[in-house]
């Protein structure tokens, strides 16, 4: 689990019969923790809701493939839609997966995520990632998360028009 140290300082100020008091409070850890794949389709579905698009269903395959993908970015230290050396989206043990359940699949990734909500609020900030979010033509969803050995986080989300 990742941990951030926040220091949080607060300054009180009390004038009390013509002098003045400062409280200061500082050095008030508060931990982050790992971006749930749960609560990252809780999130997006809610998000969906509130246009009145039907809610995502979650499927064992597609989140295969996307916890494949995040598990890739932390092997071979790349963060991009394309894998370097093959300049494909997917691998060939990823495609098998998705190969034939899929008219369309997109994808959303993300990296140094924090929090569920922190990874929500930056794809819904980029046009094309919050279309994906909001497609109603997608149905089936899956969802990867990996950290690598300096403790980021990588978040992927798979989307899926079945055939």
């Amino acid at each position: 689990m990742k941990k951030w140290k926040l220091i949080i300082a607060t300054l009180t100020l009390v004038t009390i019969a013509g002098g003045t008091l400062f409280t200061v409070w500082a050095n008030s850890p508060t931990t982050f923790v790992a971006p749930s794949k749960a609560d990252i389709f809780t999130l997006v579905n809610n998000e969906r809701a509130k246009l009145g698009v039907h809610s995502l269903k979650l499927d064992s395959d597609i989140e295969t493939v996307a916890q494949m993908k995040a598990d890739d970015f932390v092997a071979k230290g790349y963060y991009s839609h394309y894998i370097p050396g093959i300049n494909k989206q997917y691998t060939d043990d990823m495609y098998r997966y998705i190969k034939g359940r899929c008219s369309t699949i997109s994808e959303n990734i993300n990296n140094n995520v924090v929090s569920a909500e922190n990874a929500l609020t930056s794809w819904m900030g980029s046009a094309s990632h919050r279309q994906a979010i909001l497609d109603a033509r997608y149905t089936t969803t899956g969802i990867g998360v990996s950290q690598d050995s300096d403790g980021d986080y990588f978040v992927v989300q798979q989307f899926c028009v079945n055939k």
